[in-house]
């Protein structure tokens, strides 16, 4: 007891084996470790040193340990019930101002989680000084290490954080949540080292220097500001060498605008919009999209109160480029909304990657201005509305010569060089209520021109849309409208037989016509033995009758003929 009288305590060992320890709060907030008529706790005068000032100027503890405990934590007023089994802890602590040290675990959700911590100086801790300490925590195969130093009236941290995770589903039962179904690997090899400093001024302050993470294979530079408060504010600079975003463009299920089931009803929630205000600018030198690939991308995204912005400042893209910004805005319900413009893009590359043609050459300029509002994407697609137009300079149809075809109705006529050279195509389109409508669709070429019309109703996934090219031969022009239309996942394509035999076969017919009619005269005067002229409009109504019949016959027999040339030019097509 010496020690004791002389104002040091000096525990040499407390142990506690199988305690079972309940925590329990009531739904008024009173909890099962306040007694009534205790002394009011101790009030802080603000002066360093009141919190250490109630312990002994000398004390330690040489070993505490706690073997095979629990600890459950019952809270009425929110229903938490949080079970900790299997607690092993031992502290050792040589002196109040020496270094202290934890080692244990337990065992939480299933899950074994082990931490090994020190800290020097636990005086100066609890007098508010910044000190420094170490933790080790491993839990569900994952890693987090802490070095640095921090305080705790106020408190203050300037550590380095570093977070490994080789599997997260393992994770995410600890914490209570199913596995998360992410493509691509997404869910393993998570890594996070970096410096992060917490400052209390105002609601606080983290800041994040020198960070990287590994994600998906990718490896992100982060510098990052957040700002605590009832709306956090982040400010973060991110920057990538080469970022593969393709597990979130591939191998999910079939896409909805060709599945035939329509735009889904759901609505969209957007209320994370509204968790945070926020600047983060991204960097990178390529992004593999999946279904594209993009050059150097330099891009601001701004949320504030509920409204992001995406401004393009760079996208490089196939030889060109991308800007322009892109909005969603979840003031009120949900709008989208954007303006981009197209630069150059060479279409042979991209229409590979993205539909596994390169049988288009040739450089495209183009811009869209769109708006849609809506709570789903069915109400989105429903009321978009903006325009739009493309430009394609000179370029090549490879494996197709376009004019042969045309003037041999032979699909497997290849000619020459088995290509279409054409001086360029043009077209816009205008948007109101989910319709696009496109009339001035123009195609030139030096012995092809095409022009094209019609409306594709985004809302309703249907096309009706009118292509009529003119094949060029000897100073006349062979024309074959083909009438495209249908839903997006069954479109028919058929020739324009009406519109065809108007156009190219006018002088035919009305030759066959007037031979017919010949016919039929001479056929009639002899049946009757009469003059046709004289013999008035009876008999010249059974004559105009007999030649409209015959001629529809003719025009019967012609639309079969064209039309099964027709089928084999478009490949089968119905």
């Amino acid at each position: 007891l010496t020690p004791l009288f002389s104002g040091s305590v000096q525990i040499e060992e407390v142990t506690a084996k199988g305690a079972k320890v309940l925590l329990e709060r009531r739904a008024d907030g009173r909890g099962n470790w306040e007694f009534s008529g205790a002394s009011p706790a101790p009030q802080d005068t603000g002066a360093e040193g009141d919190a250490a000032s109630s312990l002994p100027s000398d004390f330690s503890l040489g070993q505490a340990l706690l073997t095979d405990a629990s600890l459950t934590w019952v809270d009425h007023g929110t229903g938490a019930n949080i079970a900790l089994e299997d607690v092993d802890l031992s502290v050792e602590l040589p002196s109040l101002t020496g270094r202290a040290s934890l080692d244990g675990g337990l065992t939480y959700n299933g899950e074994r989680l082990t931490l090994t911590g020190s800290a020097t100086n636990i005086a100066g801790l609890l007098a508010g000084t910044v000190e420094p300490v170490d933790l080790a925590i491993k839990a569900a195969g994952a890693t987090v290490d802490l070095s640095g130093r921090i305080g705790l009236a106020p408190i203050a941290a300037d550590v380095t954080l570093g977070v490994g995770v080789p599997d997260l589903g393992p994770v995410m039962r600890l914490a209570g949540q199913s596995a998360p179904s992410l493509p691509g690997g997404l869910g393993s090899n998570i890594r996070f080292d970096g410096q992060m400093i917490y400052a209390s001024d105002g609601p606080g302050t983290v800041y994040l220097r020198g960070a990287t993470a590994r994600l998906g294979g990718n490896t992100l530079r982060l510098e990052a500001d957040l700002a605590l408060s009832d709306i956090p504010n982040l400010t973060a600079r991110i920057s990538a060498g080469d970022l593969d975003l393709s597990p979130f463009t591939t191998g999910g299920s079939s896409d909805p605008a060709v599945s035939g089931t329509g735009w889904p009803r759901d609505k969209l929630d957007v209320s994370a919009l509204g968790l945070m205000n926020a600047t983060v600018t991204l960097k990178a030198n390529t992004v593999d999209l999946g279904l594209a690939r993009l050059g150097v991308v330099d891009t601001v995204l701004t949320l504030q109160d509920r409204r992001l912005v995406a401004a393009l400042n760079q996208v490089a893209a196939y030889g060109g480029g991308l800007t322009g910004q892109a909005v969603f805005n979840g003031r009120g319900g949900l709008s989208v909304g954007g303006d981009l413009r197209l630069s150059n893009i060479a279409l042979q590359p991209l229409l590979n990657d993205l539909a596994g043609q390169d049988r288009l050459v040739g450089s495209a300029n183009g811009a869209l201005k769109y708006l849609a509002v809506g709570n789903s994407v069915h109400a989105l697609m429903n009321s978009l509305s903006g325009s739009g137009s493309i430009a394609i300079g000179q370029g090549e149809i490879l494996g197709l010569d376009l004019a042969g075809m045309l003037r041999n109705l032979d699909a497997s006529y290849r000619g020459e060089g088995s290509k279409t050279v054409f001086n360029g195509v043009t077209a816009s389109v205008t948007m109101d209520g989910g319709i696009a409508t496109n009339s001035d669709l123009n195609f030139d070429a030096p012995l092809v021109q095409a022009t094209g019309a019609g409306a594709v109703n985004i809302g309703a996934q249907t096309l009706q849309y009118r292509f009529t090219p003119v094949a060029q031969t000897g100073g006349n022009g062979i024309s074959v409208p083909v009438i495209i239309e249908g839903p997006w996942n069954d479109l028919s394509f058929r020739p324009d037989l009406a519109a065809l035999i108007d156009q190219n076969l006018a002088a035919e017919r009305a030759a066959a016509e007037a031979a017919v009619r010949a016919q039929a005269e001479e056929a009639l005067q002899r049946e009757l033995g009469v003059d046709v002229e004289a013999a008035g409009g009876n008999v010249e109504q059974a004559v105009r009758d007999r030649v409209d019949q015959q001629a529809d016959e003719v025009r019967k027999q012609l639309e079969n003929e064209v039309g099964n040339a027709l089928r084999g030019l478009l490949g089968g097509g119905n």
